[in-house]
């Protein structure tokens, strides 16, 4: 049928009233069909359908395909679309190496659940009783986090750190750990519209935007007299220390009034998963290098 209007002047590009043409129809299960056809998708890709063409969410047929991965014509209409030079954008049409956003099934393992009705909602244990709160994602404010309150009383805060910094669409691995509860979720939820922590976050899209990733940190001295250089991939050395360097006092290491450190807020920004628990592990004098969304210690090079 789809082969026969386009042959009697059927318009590809049509649009829908939410800007979708009928490649995205036939990608997104939303719609009303029970069975997405890869032949349905081959037949408008073959006649010139844009793969890349955005409806009015910004979203593509490859990202309509890819945030349901339970059907099993999933992976023959994703590999259609990518054949056909459809972008993978991290988060969006491709899944994120960091956090898996949007496949679903890999978002479940983190405690993360996706739905047509209600979207995508973290779930998590109360600090006190263990029974699972739910808080969707939208309500995670990127740069001040949220306040849960259980049935229980409990008040559990959950943190803006907790979002991926790759793909900015799903949480990060390991997101569970950052949750704080009771007098420390109030003293982490002040510290995290702190000036400082604002400042640290700041610096970081700067440094980023002018010199690109991470490529190596070296841990010269730790608290209290800090010293830590970076490297960047663009071969820039910036070098940060309590007193002197070009980033000075605001990376100091430790916790300020139970809120996060302020190192590991510098690193999240700059797409790096580390935990405050690895960050108090490192030793003085160790160079670590910057692989994908980790550190890990340079051959040769120990703590001194």
């Amino acid at each position: 049928m789809v082969r026969w209007l386009l042959a009697n002047g059927a318009d590809i590009s049509a649009r829908s009233e939410r800007n979708e043409t009928p490649l995205m129809m036939a990608c997104d299960v939303r719609h009303w069909h029970p069975v997405l056809n890869p032949e349905i998708v081959r037949a408008l890709l073959e006649r010139g359908s844009d793969p890349n063409a955005e409806n009015s969410d910004g979203e593509t047929a490859l990202a309509c395909i890819f945030a349901y991965d339970n059907h099993a014509n999933t992976p023959k209409i994703i590999k259609l679309l990518v054949s056909h030079g459809a972008r993978q954008i991290p988060g969006k049409s491709v899944a994120c190496f960091e956090c898996g956003y949007p496949i679903s099934a890999k978002m479940e393992e983190r405690s993360v659940q996706v739905g047509l009705l209600h979207g995508v909602v973290a779930t998590f244990a109360c600090f006190r009783c263990r029974t699972q709160n739910r808080v969707e994602l939208e309500f995670i404010d990127k740069e001040k986090g949220v306040s849960v309150k259980c049935s229980c009383g409990e008040v559990a805060y959950v943190p803006p750190t907790v979002w991926c910094t790759t793909c900015g669409g799903g949480l990060s691995t390991g997101w569970e750990k950052q949750i704080s509860a009771g007098r420390e979720a109030e003293k982490a939820a002040t510290e995290f519209t702190s000036p400082n922590v604002k400042r640290a976050r700041s610096l970081a899209r700067g440094l980023k935007a002018a010199h690109g990733k991470l490529r190596a940190i070296h841990f010269k001295s730790l608290h209290p007299n800090f010293e830590i250089d970076f490297d960047f991939v663009d071969g820039k050395r910036i070098r940060s220390g309590a007193n002197s360097g070009e980033i000075v006092g605001i990376l100091a290491f430790g916790y300020v009034g139970g809120g996060p450190n302020r190192l590991q807020i510098f690193l999240d920004e700059m797409g790096l998963s580390v935990s405050a628990e690895e960050i108090e592990q490192i030793k003085p004098g160790t160079t670590m290098e910057v692989e994908g969304t980790s550190l890990r210690q340079q051959k040769g090079r120990s703590s001194r």
